[in-house]
């Protein structure tokens, strides 16, 4: 059956439904990384399911990645990826010690985002970039992942109908709406006609709102539907009440709060205590 434009709030179900997709969540969490945000094993068992019948080989694009485990989980399951952030980035040696990664970087940026990264997480002002002369080079190379820093509502390196697939975590919502709204419209061009970008932002159920711990907007769901041009979309926002309410309870979750949220008061969980403020979502966005 074809594809439809969806708008998911997550439920908690779905760590029940999953559970092999759950389990490769948490054993990359140890592997290779301190711990992920709190919702993040819903946002990542949600799109790992989202493009498992990609063939392998597939050119997945995910937007905002950062030194995130989508791509890893990604590479990993045999894609190509095409990491995008406009952050600069480091690959750990955990990373690189599964996965061939080369970076792309061709110019530098600075906005009110990159400053509370770096402040907030000591983020590394620069990068070692590959000698590579173009990003097409890159993505023909035998690198399992390219690094690319470039403005998501600018990837005019990438011409259109590129990639297979887009992926996103967690990080659209940290631009302004109008800004959200050029970032989908930039990714839709560079995917490939029949595919799909699975997107993961937060959600509100009530008017747009800014969360300022994490510098995200929360969206309701006609914004969604305008923001991303969503056709008639399948939706289970009927149901947010009771599924923010089943989100508040924290069971499959809580257990998995990382360390970091217990060692300071401006985050999502300020000293780790419980107290969603908003419900994680998936968006699924189709191309003709």
């Amino acid at each position: 059956m074809k594809a439809r434009d969806c708008i998911d709030i997550f439920p908690l179900e779905l760590l029940q439904l999953r559970p092999d997709l759950k389990q490769e969540v948490l054993s990359a969490v140890d592997r290779f990384t301190p711990g992920i945000g709190w919702h993040y094993l819903l946002d990542l068992t949600w799109l790992l399911q989202e493009v498992e019948a990609l063939p392998k080989g597939s050119l997945i694009l995910d937007a905002g990645a950062g030194n995130g485990l989508m791509q890893l989980l990604l590479a990993m399951r045999g894609y190509k990826v095409l990491s995008v952030d406009f952050a600069p980035r480091r690959p750990s040696e955990a990373f690189r010690s599964v996965a061939d990664i080369r970076i792309f970087e061709d110019r530098t940026f600075s906005n009110e985002y990159i400053t509370h990264l770096k402040q907030t997480y000591n983020m590394a002002e620069t990068c070692d970039a590959t000698n590579e002369a173009s990003l097409r080079e890159c993505l023909n190379s035998d690198a399992d992942i390219v690094y690319w820093r470039a403005d998501l509502s600018d990837l005019s390196a990438l011409e259109d109908n590129a990639v297979d697939s887009v992926v996103s975590v967690s990080a659209l919502e940290h631009n302004s709406p109008e800004g959200m709204a050029a970032c989908a419209r930039e990714l839709e061009r560079v995917l490939k006609p029949g595919g799909a970008m699975h997107v993961t932002i937060s959600g509100s159920d009530r008017e747009d709102w800014f969360h300022e711990p994490s510098r995200g907007w929360c969206y309701c769901e006609q914004s969604i539907i305008d923001l991303f041009r969503l056709k008639s979309p399948e939706s289970n926002f009927g149901r947010a009440s009771d599924l923010f309410e089943e989100l508040r309870q924290g069971d499959g979750l809580r257990e998995h709060l990382a360390p970091f949220y217990f060692q300071s008061g401006n985050n999502g969980m300020p000293w780790g205590r419980w107290d969603p403020q908003y419900f994680p979502l998936g968006v699924r966005k189709c191309k003709a």
